[in-house]
């Protein structure tokens, strides 16, 4: 059931999809996954985020590819500051040489940006 606050969804599931999902089409099929959720009491932030094992993946949604490019950057440049420590510009300087953002998602009037922030740019 949908518990208000909580921002997170999962569904539709893809074996197999390019970069952009230009048509709506896709290889379906079922998901079983296991989720860990951590509560950050007191912060928000505005998108959607992921992390895998070798990247952070910060998000920019809009209707306007241009907008979802510019809210990803922001959603990047915002994590750097925040979770990393950079300056403001350092971190856009390091959105710009060594993060990819890609269209996740550009159909249904919905356009997906994600920045994909390698882990291995930090030390540990």
């Amino acid at each position: 059931m949908f518990q208000r606050g909580a921002l997170f969804y999962t569904g539709d599931p893809h074996g197999a999809q390019g970069d952009g999902e230009v048509s709506g089409n896709a290889l379906e099929q079922s998901l079983t996954g296991v989720f860990r959720f951590v509560l950050h009491k007191g912060r928000t932030i505005a998108g959607p985020r992921a992390e895998t094992p070798t990247h952070y993946i910060l998000m920019g949604i809009d209707r306007d590819l241009n907008r979802a490019l510019r809210k990803a950057t922001l959603e990047v440049v915002d994590f750097l500051v925040r979770e990393k420590g950079l300056t403001p510009a350092k971190a856009f300087s390091l959105a710009s040489i060594a993060v990819d953002f890609h269209i996740a998602e550009a159909v249904d009037d919905t356009q997906v940006v994600a920045g994909k922030i390698a882990k291995s740019l930090f030390t540990r």
